[in-house]
């Protein structure tokens, strides 16, 4: 993918990008045409001096990129060119044994899976940083109240800890599910001709399994026209992005001038109002979402393949994948910016909450319910609001007995946002334990 200096600072990262591109994809091609040689040999259907051949050619040899573009634009895909060119590099000998009881879509499937997997483990690692990193945030906040916000409206304190242990909840839902993704997607393709593996006899199972072992990918049967495991893939990446959209969002919302509650990243300049510091990283999440929900709607379209091989679909996962994933990529990079800038104000939070005694009739009338029961609390709430008068005011005259030191230290809604945030993240902890003892 050409770096474009307009678009490639919110949308695109440049290390998961070397992952894909047509040298990239060209050098996971070389890569199965090897190991189909070697497994091929190990089952006796070429010659081990055949299999030695491939292998040293495959060594010291790439694919210029005209090639690959001469192939694509006079087959529709890049093996007949490449497979040609390789052959010449393998030698008049042994050429015949490249690219055997193979078919084009077997060969670019597999090395998109081996793509796939790399950059798939350069974003999990990002992400169980970042997953770090909001953990000890949340901790760190734990006792810091702010107000919450429902459907825009302010509504009852809680904590900045339980906010950011909020946001990485889905996060760390994506995080177990890393391990379903990779087993499902990260698979080898070899079907042959039409899928059924007649190319190579009753050797074709053992072909495949043997050829996924030597690649670092699972077995799987022919999935020529099923792309059940890319969409899988796919809608992983996009969960991915969209919880880290709702991350910018927040902080987005925080920053407002007439909230100034939080501000995270590099603040963006205006050039016609110097006194602005935009929330540019915190928007880059959220414009990442949007170009996401394009990408899953061009995927979801290649979805659908006809008969045993389509030509029509499955370019467009090569065209598309790729930008999902260096987005996610971006996604992760600008949240952990967020994360490592991350500048809450937690004066102002609390003096909002002061400010707001109506949000905490909850907690009023739980001191007040210790005394006269939960019913006649209520009321009591009720008629003290009505009364015009400050309203908490108005309570501790009528009822000096009660136990108002829980109200004053907020401790009625701190300590349940402390549950809960804990309990976000002791579902990972405790997954991580399981994964250990196991």
């Amino acid at each position: 993918m050409p770096f474009d200096a307009l678009t490639a600072p919110i949308f695109a990262d440049r290390e998961i990008e070397t992952c894909f591109g047509s040298t990239a994809i060209a050098g996971e091609m070389v890569r199965v045409e090897v190991a189909l040689a070697e497994v091929q040999a190990e089952l006796g259907l070429i010659s081990e001096s055949a299999a030695d051949a491939i292998r040293k050619a495959g060594e010291g040899w790439s694919c210029a990129d005209n090639v690959i573009e001469h192939s694509v634009a006079s087959a529709g895909v890049p093996v007949p060119e490449f497979v040609r060119q390789f052959r010449k590099a393998v030698g008049s000998e042994y050429a015949g044994w490249v690219h055997f009881g193979a078919t084009s879509q077997d060969i670019i499937d597999t090395a998109f899976s081996l793509a796939y997997q790399k950059a798939f483990g350069l974003l999990t690692a990002r992400l169980n940083a970042l997953i770090d990193a909001l953990e000890k945030k949340a901790s760190s906040h734990a006792e810091t109240v702010m107000l919450a916000r429902t459907r825009g409206q302010l509504a009852t304190p809680i904590t900045l800890g339980l906010r950011i242990a909020q946001w990485a909840q889905p996060l760390v839902a994506l995080e177990a599910d890393q391990h379903h993704i990779a087993s499902r997607a990260f698979k080898v393709q070899f079907g042959g001709a039409s899928g059924s593996r007649s190319s190579v006899g009753v050797h074709g199972q053992q072909l495949a399994a043997r050829l996924a072992e030597r690649l670092g990918l699972e077995n799987a049967a022919p999935w020529h026209t099923d792309r059940s495991s890319i969409r899988e893939l796919s809608g992983w990446l996009e969960r991915l992005i969209a919880a880290l959209a709702k991350i910018g969002a927040d902080i987005s919302l925080s920053s407002r001038g007439e909230i100034a509650e939080l501000s995270a990243g590099p603040g963006g300049g205006s050039s016609a109002m110097p006194h602005k510091s935009n929330p540019v990283v915190a928007e880059f999440l959220q414009s990442i979402a949007l170009l996401a929900t394009s990408l899953m709607a061009g995927l979801s379209a290649s979805a659908v393949h006809g008969e045993e091989r389509d030509g029509r679909t499955w370019p467009l996962e090569w065209h598309l994948m790729p930008q999902l994933f260096s987005a996610a990529g971006a996604a992760l990079r600008h949240a952990q910016v967020l994360m490592n800038d991350f500048r809450p104000d937690a004066a102002a939070m609390r003096e909002r909450v002061m400010a707001m005694p109506e949000t905490l009739v909850e907690a009023a009338t739980s001191v007040i319910a210790g005394e006269i029961g939960h019913e006649a609390a209520t009321r009591a709430v009720k008629d003290a609001l009505a009364g015009g008068a400050p309203f908490l005011e108005t309570l501790r005259q009528r009822h000096p007995a009660a136990d108002w030191g829980a109200f004053d230290s907020l401790s009625h809604y701190i300590d349940p946002a402390k549950s809960v945030a804990n309990a976000i993240f002791a579902v990972r902890t405790k997954r991580g334990m399981e994964r250990r003892e196991g």
